[in-house]
């Protein structure tokens, strides 16, 4: 899949012949990206589209890409494959939103019927990104970083309970 993506998508112009649209969205072409991950490779996407009998625009696709994202536990780089599918509904209206197919998100698209491919993709893998990234196994994580992580968790444990210990009110018995 070498093909790069439409800056735009008509989803209902594609829905009339049932296009189906592959393609890669080139790393170089995200701007938000870049704030959340260390290391984008292309994202690759299949596009179905499709007019339902009741006259409702769907796409069913998978995206896939390679990221590299920062593990939470050592602070190291950590890969992490995004392989997901995708079912949309294209609204255009308030009317539409209440019509969607059980199983399909809301796809908005512009005045034109269009979908910006950029904010798309973009908006696709930034919902798809774990909350808190890390090794899946934790002997993976650099070891000093981890012990270090450790070290720092315990002695805020220790300094909180600490606190939780001292009454607040104490300093008012002197006055």
């Amino acid at each position: 899949m070498s093909d790069r993506l439409p800056d735009r998508l008509f989803p209902q112009r594609y829905a009339d012949t049932s296009a189906t649209i592959e393609g890669q969205w080139p790393a170089d072409g995200s701007v938000r990206l870049p704030e959340l991950v260390e290391k984008l490779s292309g994202i690759e996407l299949e596009l179905r589209f499709e007019r339902k009998a009741s006259g409702q625009v769907v796409i069913d696709g998978e995206l896939k890409a390679e990221l590299q994202l920062i593990c939470q536990g050592c602070l190291r780089d950590v890969a992490w494959s995004l392989s997901a599918p995708l079912r949309l509904a294209v609204c255009r209206s308030d009317e539409d939103f209440a019509t969607i197919p059980a199983g399909y998100e809301p796809l908005e698209v512009d005045e034109d019927g269009a979908i910006d491919t950029r904010q798309f993709v973009e908006d696709e893998v930034i919902v798809r990104l774990p909350g808190v990234p890390a090794h899946t196994d934790i002997t993976q994580c650099d070891a000093d970083m981890l012990r270090r992580s450790q070290e720092f968790d315990a002695n805020m444990q220790a300094d909180e309970a600490g606190e939780r210990k001292q009454n607040p009110f104490s300093v008012l018995k002197d006055i």
